[in-house]
């Protein structure tokens, strides 16, 4: 995928084009189906859900099954940890829910990759990619596969949160510094690229990084840069 194909992404102005792009993202990375979940936990009362995604219609009721839900062993790891989980039929047998692996593996959910992003304000976007046939065998194949997903879920949260959940308020503006380095951001510059060209050390880069993602709200430097863009706070270089 192109940088420009991931902006695109963070971009989208509607939930009908991201869960197009989501649907063709996983297209593009061998995955018959795509699912993109964004958890919201309200201070009284269950969280509230919204997805997306092209789950087949006949496999929607028993996808949307609360007590399957509990059970399943994949939902259970995203809410411990950040890392991609990555499951097939053992994963469920060995957490005793064969039964649920039988029930969606008729609908070509065999094996899969889902990663969770755990976000400021008691926000939580899930995403799994999901096939018939097996991951990669290759261990450069499945790294470089991991890093693409994982690249994929940067750039859909911000469009998540502001297309299925609320935005948070107006931010503070942003200092000339940091305008700088989420310019350089968006034009796909690493930390330490960043630090040579403003002639300051990576350390200095990540500190204002830091800064900038707080005053935004957001999880990554890469949300953070297309946030600043789409509220106007990066003029045209």
């Amino acid at each position: 995928m192109l940088f420009s194909d991931f902006l695109q992404l963070a971009r989208s102005s509607s939930i009908a084009e991201l869960q197009e792009r989501l649907v063709a993202f996983a297209h593009d990375f061998q995955f018959a189906t795509i699912t993109a979940v964004l958890v919201v936990e309200k201070p009284v009362g269950p969280p509230a859900f919204r997805s997306i995604g092209n789950t087949p219609e006949g496999f929607l009721k028993a996808y949307t099954n609360v007590a399957s839900s509990r059970r399943d062993p994949v939902l259970a790891a995203l809410k411990r940890v950040s890392t991609p989980v990555l499951w097939d039929r053992r994963t469920y047998e060995e957490a005793g829910a064969h039964d649920l692996f039988e029930e969606q593996s008729a609908w070509g959910y065999r094996h899969g990759v889902a990663i969770a992003t755990h976000l400021p304000n008691g926000q939580h976007l899930l995403v799994g990619v999901d096939r018939s046939d097996p991951l990669p065998n290759s261990d450069a194949e499945l790294t470089r596969l991991i890093a693409d997903l994982q690249l994929t879920l940067a750039y859909a949260q911000d469009a998540a949160v502001r297309l299925l959940g609320v935005e948070a308020a107006p931010v503070s503006t942003l200092t000339p510094r940091e305008v700088e380095i989420l310019k350089w951001t968006m034009e796909g510059k690493s930390t330490w690229e960043i630090g040579q060209i403003l002639s300051i050390s990576a350390n200095t880069v990540k500190f204002h990084l830091k800064n900038v993602t707080a005053k935004l709200d957001c999880a990554s430097k890469h949300t953070a840069a297309v946030k600043a863009s789409r509220l106007g706070l990066l003029d045209p270089r």
